[in-house]
């Protein structure tokens, strides 16, 4: 019973997380795209999710386009505006966990892009 409820929370998980992408991103597709912007960061969620590459989805769900199209979608915005999109959804994340009283108080935060993993001291 207990994983079955786990798969029931990734789910949620993942598409909350696509649902503020696709909302905050705009990734300037054109318009009959074969595939919406929401597959193309579905995409990219399960392999953030999964710990896979983008190539390992595309091939496992044919109803995503490949990791090749993704590239060369999000490649179409300039990085700020990424950034942008992305800074949206970490501030409504935190609101969200500061009304559910799962946060509260300053938060440090840090994004490591390295596969190192580093313990060191708060700076």
């Amino acid at each position: 019973m207990k994983p079955n409820h786990n798969k029931n929370i990734e789910k949620r998980l993942y598409k909350w997380i696509t649902d503020l992408l696709n909302k905050y991103i705009k990734l300037n597709l054109v318009p009959m795209a074969e595939f919406t912007q929401k597959q193309h960061l579905t995409l990219l969620v399960l392999a953030a999710l999964d710990n896979t590459s983008a190539e390992a989805i595309a091939r496992d769900k044919h109803c995503l386009p490949s990791a090749d199209t993704v590239l060369g979608a999000i490649k179409k915005p300039g990085w700020r505006d990424i950034k942008r999109g992305f800074d949206k959804v970490l501030n409504v994340t935190l609101l969200q966990l500061r009304k559910q009283h799962m946060l509260w108080g300053s938060v440090r935060l840090a994004i490591d892009f390295h596969d190192d993993r580093y313990y060191g001291k708060k700076g």
